[in-house]
């Protein structure tokens, strides 16, 4: 069972690229090419944690936290389209 890495937003950085006619916002974490899955505000951190788990069952995931929002990042294989699921 994997899980997520736990990764301050403040030791990312950001890059956008274009993919399927969107722009992503992404990282570069351990090797691995990931893009924003989900955006919560902080008070959602619990579900945040069962996103971030999620993903990582099957794909590298990192969770970011930062003063107001917890992101959640998953490597760029995963197909799944989260563009109509973030939150914030």
């Amino acid at each position: 069972m994997s899980v997520p890495s736990l990764t301050p937003a403040s030791q990312l950085e950001t890059f956008k690229f274009y993919s399927n006619n969107q722009v992503h916002e992404a990282i570069m974490h351990n090797h691995v090419i990931m893009r924003l899955a989900k955006v919560l505000p902080a008070d959602m951190r619990d579900e945040a944690y069962h996103v971030a788990h999620s993903l990582s069952q099957n794909y590298p995931t990192v969770l970011s936290p930062a003063n107001d929002v917890y992101r959640v990042w998953v490597d760029v294989r995963c197909p799944d389209d989260f563009g109509l699921f973030r939150s914030f």
